[in-house]
């Protein structure tokens, strides 16, 4: 191969490649997300957690132990969208613009949205005292997953098996005001 011909297969790859920045989510990206994450973690919004998928252009879909997509509706058993309706608890990942190729971190964002990094994934799950309710590790019973894939936004929401029977049990004691259909 000569060496122009690996210039021009470099460059070739370069350009078909995604750039960073139209794969990362923007802060303005995760105030749209928040607004259809439920703002307390003690009140169910079923009909939101539906609304979502249309309303931030990501495909309505769950799984369990991110296996077998099932549509994400109406039909959905309120508990399991009442557990995505109570995950407030987010964790931010990414890249410093320091070591943009580096391995992805979490990123700290107590104090307002990181800057000079790339972040690539934004995780919610509920609240750790919910989780440590069912698993010692606090191992959450939802996963609920954002990155962006040629600028746009992908969610991913994964129901994790050996807590879920807790997970939607402990919903009874959790949620406050208890809905009528919670019985």
């Amino acid at each position: 191969m000569t060496k122009k011909t690996t210039i021009a297969l470099l460059l070739l790859a370069a350009l078909t490649q995604p750039s960073p920045a139209q794969d990362s989510i923007t802060e303005s990206d995760f105030k749209r997300i928040k607004e259809y994450q439920s703002p307390n973690d003690r009140q169910c919004n079923p009909e939101k957690v539906i609304q979502s998928s249309s309303n931030l252009g990501v495909d309505a879909l769950y799984s369990y132990n991110d296996e077998d997509h099932t549509p994400l509706n109406e039909k959905t058993d309120k508990r399991l969208l009442c557990l995505i309706s109570i995950s407030t608890y987010s964790q931010i990942k990414g890249h410093l613009n320091s070591h943009p190729h580096g391995p992805m971190q979490h990123l700290k964002f107590e104090s307002g949205w990181p800057q000079n990094a790339i972040v690539e994934e934004i995780m919610f799950g509920p609240p750790k005292k919910f989780n440590l309710r069912c698993d010692d590790d606090g191992v959450p019973s939802v996963i609920i997953k954002f990155t962006k894939k040629n600028g746009k936004l992908v969610r991913s929401i994964s129901f994790i098996t050996s807590v879920l029977d807790c997970g939607t049990g402990e919903l009874d004691n959790w949620l406050k005001p208890r809905p009528a259909w919670l019985k």
